[in-house]
């Protein structure tokens, strides 16, 4: 089986609310609001960007802050999703791309395999993008970069 990327322009505050839909209720419940600033449309493999965003989006779902503010900034350049984090990671941030690793192990009521983010940076590599992992004030912040 051979997977194609096929790029193509991609509505990226379209697909995004398609994904948020999906975590709609887990968003509700832990009362966390959503917000996104600016559009953009970008060259890329929609399966992939899908995959991407839903990985990222359940990340927030999982481990923001309850009653926070997710924030996405999108441009033509880059993608930027931030939140406030339910808790400390116990390891540098760029270690988190890495198959298997968690930033908290002692984190209590959250289920993940520590391969959310390591898909992410897949996704990236095949596509050409880049990724940066932040924390900055108890911010968690996931910058994707859209340049070839």
């Amino acid at each position: 089986y051979r997977f194609v990327i096929k790029n193509e322009d991609i509505d990226l505050n379209k697909l995004i609310g398609q994904v948020v839909d999906r975590y709609r209720v887990e968003l509700e419940n832990r009362d966390i609001e959503c917000e996104i600033s600016g559009n953009a449309v970008i060259n890329a493999d929609a399966r992939l960007m899908d995959i991407m965003l839903d990985n990222l989006v359940m990340n927030t779902a999982k481990y923001a802050l309850d009653s926070s503010l997710v924030k996405r900034a999108v441009n033509t350049d880059s993608l930027v999703i931030s939140n406030r984090m339910d808790g400390e990671i116990s390891c540098d941030p760029s270690e988190l791309w890495e198959p298997m690793k968690k930033g908290n192990s002692a984190r209590t009521g959250h289920t993940g395999n520590g391969l959310g983010l390591s898909i992410v940076k897949k996704v990236l590599d095949l596509s050409g993008f880049t990724g940066d992992i932040q924390i900055e004030d108890g911010w968690f912040v996931v910058t994707i970069a859209f340049k070839r």
